[in-house]
Formats: structure tokens, C-alpha cells, sequence
């Protein structure tokens, strides 16, 4: 009959959702915001992951936007301050990365909240609108904690292999009731 399953189908469908479910529920997500400041938008991007890790060295990238296409990173006083528990702990330039893409490298001491604060100015006043971006990030133990990125390989193996079994399961109990139901 069209429009009825018989009950290994409807295990094989209710397998496969909560397969998918889990797989979902097990993916960690990246966030990225958008921060404006009048006509100055960035997003800002962490490596590894946007989930940087005390005591290593950790790439930024800010992907900006001027709406009115006044700014240019060669033109900006940029800097990027990093407060952890409302203390400087670091100033730096913005630099260019080789794709001309506003960038730097922050070494994050122990695990914590920081605030990064992007503030740019025109070198020339008045030449492009100046601006404050402030981002909270959330730093996690650095290398001493290795388990950690075990664990989480461990998890996502275990959960790919259980994905794939039960597709082949699946295709195997579909492909028994259609021969099955050819002999009828």
C-alpha cells in the first residue's frame, strides 16, 4: 500500500533522525557577531575555530564594512586592546594580513572572558568616520588540557561511525523488503 510503512522502515526513518539529531546536538557552534559602530560593521573570526585557547598564540581577523566605502585599513590608527577582568593586559596595532584583511595575533594568558576592543581612527580627520568595536570572547584551557581534543575526536568518530552503520542498516533492511516483497 502507498502512504504505509511497515515497521522496518519506520525504524530505519526513526533511526536516521535521531542519528541526525544527535549530530547536530554534537557539533559545536561557532558564533560569529556583527558589531556596529554608526556606519562601521566588523565580524570578528578567532582561529582556531572561534575557540581560542589560553597560551597560544591566536589568529583574528576583523571582516569590515564602511557603508559609506570611506575607510581603508592604510589610512587608520587601528589598534586592538584586550581587558581581561577589566585590566588591560595588551595593545597592539591592527595589522594587514596578505589578503589585505585587517588581522593580528593575541596570546590569551589563562582561560577566561576577555573583552576585545577595536578602536580606529583616520589618520587624515575627517577621512572616514572613526569607530569602537567591543567583542566578548570566551578563552578555554590552552595545551596542558590535551584530553580535551582526544575526547572530542573520540565523540566524533563514534558518532560518524554510528551514522554510517545505520545507513548501511537502513539500505540493507530496504533492499531485504523490496526482494521480499518481489517473491510475493
Amino acid at each position: 500500500m502507498i502512504g504505509v510503512m511497515n515497521r522496518s522502515q519506520l525504524l530505519c526513518y526513526t533511526l536516521l533522525l535521531v542519528c541526525t539529531i544527535v549530530g547536530v546536538i554534537s557539533t559545536p557552534a561557532a558564533a560569529h557577531v556583527l558589531k556596529t559602530d554608526g556606519v562601521i560593521a566588523a565580524v570578528l573570526h578567532i582561529d582556531p575555530n572561534d575557540q581560542p585557547v589560553s597560551g597560544v598564540s591566536t589568529t583574528y581577523i576583523l571582516f569590515m564594512d564602511d557603508t559609506t566605502g570611506h575607510f581603508s585599513l592604510s589610512a587608520c590608527n587601528c589598534t586592538v586592546t584586550v581587558l581581561e577582568d577589566g585590566r588591560i593586559i595588551a595593545t597592539q596595532p591592527v595589522e594587514r594580513n596578505p589578503q589585505s584583511i585587517p588581522s593580528g595575533v593575541i596570546t590569551f594568558p589563562q582561560p577566561d572572558v576577555y573583552h576585545l576592543i577595536f578602536n580606529g581612527a583616520p589618520l587624515q580627520p575627517g577621512a572616514f568616520q572613526p569607530f569602537t568595536l567591543d567583542y566578548l570572547e570566551r578563552v578555554t584551557q590552552g595545551p596542558r588540557n590535551s584530553s580535551f581534543s582526544a575526547l572530542s575526536f573520540i565523540w566524533l568518530g563514534a558518532v560518524a561511525l554510528i551514522v554510517v552503520v545505520s545507513f548501511v542498516a537502513c539500505w540493507l533492511q530496504l533492499k531485504y523488503d523490496k526482494v521480499k516483497g518481489d517473491e510475493i
